[in-house]
């Protein structure tokens, strides 16, 4: 696990930081920071990773997944990427980023076919701007992660190509790669209305922002391990897996749980006097514009179901109202 590998909240609060602060700029420049990150470093291992022992565990996950991709390089590559960042490290006492030149190999190294005295800031440079064909590998696989993330899994490869042509010509500009992304004719399409199970952060963030709840009303540390996703402690470093593996017995149950509990509290606040006079369609499409939802015919079908076809705006009906419609699939559709 994360936290409990890194063993330090300020650690993973100035990662996120880092994050957020980079996350729409130049990905060359973001994946720099995140190398030298100190959460990083101890959670891959390189603060330990020495001339005499090289460790390989960040060498290998840097170019598997933030940088190539699986198949895009050797294990010479990364015997040469580990001795690259031998050195880079993080001070006991202070808990920031050193360079221990002592540690550091700073012998010849043949990466990606090239020999030099390798360094590892500087073959991240080689990969994500000084070669042409790198540039373009590493294009691609971000441009895909976050196609599917905002879109739907396995784009065609012209529309991947595509998009990592524009990042290309960018310079890496995560910025320009999200509005292409977005403004793609292919992001509004049935498929992308109706692929991505959201994930318990973003369905915690959708409902606060609906209700006007705080988070700290709802012991949210609670509800996110139940539901699988705890903030700063994803299983591995590759991060949590996405869509169906949200939905298994214990996650769903606590999901359904949560959504309970805030369709109780956001019913208390209303006044039923609002409802007088709304017919039980109408009062499902307040329900649903207040849930930021399009129902399909067999969502409304279930929810008329539940209240009744004939409901009356009691404090219980509203309670039952709300939570049929945050259990709705498309609540937890994005």
């Amino acid at each position: 696990m994360l936290f409990r590998s890194v063993g330090s909240g300020l650690r993973m609060i100035g990662q996120n930081r880092t994050y957020r602060s980079l996350a729409l700029g130049n990905y060359r420049q973001l994946a720099q920071a995140m190398a030298i990150d100190p959460a990083m470093l101890r959670y891959l291992d390189n603060a330990q990773n020495v001339k005499a022992s090289p460790n390989q565990n960040f060498a290998r996950e840097l170019m598997e997944l933030f940088l190539l991709g699986v198949g895009n390089y050797t294990e010479a590559d990364v015997d040469a990427m580990a001795r690259s960042w031998t050195g880079h490290s993080v001070d006991r006492d202070s808990g920031r980023y050193v360079f221990r030149r002592t540690q550091h190999d700073f012998g010849t190294k043949t990466l990606f076919g090239v020999t030099r005295t390798w360094d590892g800031p500087a073959a991240i440079d080689h990969i994500l701007r000084d070669d042409a064909s790198l540039q373009g590998t590493a294009a691609r696989l971000i441009a895909k992660k976050l196609w599917e993330y905002f879109a739907y899994p396995s784009p065609a490869t012209t529309l991947v190509d595509g998009l990592a042509q524009q990042f290309v010509a960018s310079d890496l500009d995560l910025r320009r790669l999200v509005t292409s992304i977005l403004t793609h004719p292919e992001f509004y399409s049935a498929t992308a209305k109706s692929a991505i199970v959201r994930p318990p952060v973003d369905m915690v963030v959708a409902v606060l922002e609906a209700t006007g709840m705080k988070s700290a009303d709802l012991r949210l540390v609670n509800q996110f391990e139940a539901m699988g996703q705890t903030p700063f402690n994803p299983p591995n470093v590759s991060g949590w897996r996405s869509n169906a593996s949200w939905i298994n017995t214990s996650s769903w149950a606590a999901r359904m749980n949560f959504v309970s509990l805030i369709a109780q509290r956001h019913s208390a606040k209303l006044a039923p006097a609002s409802f007088v006079g709304l017919s039980t369609d109408q009062m499902i499409d307040k329900a649903a514009q207040f849930a930021r939802v399009d129902l399909t015919a067999a969502s409304r079908d279930a929810v008329r179901q539940i209240v009744g076809v004939s409901m009356r705006p009691t404090g219980t009906a509203l309670f039952n109202l709300h939570r049929a419609v945050l259990v709705a699939p498309e609540f937890h559709i994005s």
